[in-house]
């Protein structure tokens, strides 16, 4: 006789969060991709970022993100609509799915980290003039604040994920899944 395996309601819960979470992400990156190939195809955007690494005061690297925003926003749908397939198949149980899941949040905590070092490059070449002397604020304490925030909330992606990758590797786990 073939013991039946019990589902958790963990991964269950998992599976349906990310299910809806990536299913809105998919819609999304799907509008934005959209637009990109609206936009980005005029000749005027096209001259313009062209000529973004020879601007005066433009840092080494923006002709490079210019250059890339296409790729970069194909690269969210793809990762979105790999994700809500992997979310899909977390559902059904499928061990393939589960890996596949594991290694997209893997690639979720490496996005954060790169976030957050495309920040502290940004940054880093932005010229902060004093506003104040002109009657306006200093904007250096707000840029701080958003790169606090913005650390805070990359760690707490990344705990979340890995703890979630731990828990989808236990035995317990792994025993769900064909």
């Amino acid at each position: 006789m073939q013991q039946a395996v019990v589902r958790s309601q963990f991964v269950t819960a998992v599976a349906w969060v990310f299910i809806v979470l990536s299913g809105f992400g998919t819609l999304i990156a799907i509008g934005q991709n959209v637009m990109m190939q609206v936009m980005f195809a005029t000749p005027e955007i096209q001259g313009a970022m062209s000529q973004a690494d020879t601007a005066p005061g433009a840092p080494p690297y923006a002709g490079l993100l210019l250059g890339g925003t296409r790729y970069i926003f194909l690269f969210v749908l793809l990762m979105a609509v790999g994700t809500l397939a992997a979310s899909i198949g977390l559902l059904r149980r499928n061990n393939i799915a589960r890996v596949a899941f594991i290694v997209f949040l893997a690639l979720g905590i490496a996005w954060q980290v790169l976030g957050l070092g495309l920040q502290v490059l940004m940054y880093s070449h932005m010229p902060f003039q004093d506003m104040s002397a002109e009657g306006g604020p200093d904007m250096r304490s707000m840029f701080r604040v958003i790169s606090a925030f913005t650390a805070v909330l990359a760690l707490a992606v990344a705990v979340v994920f890995g703890w979630l990758i731990k828990r989808l590797r236990s035995p317990a786990v792994r025993a769900e899944f064909h």
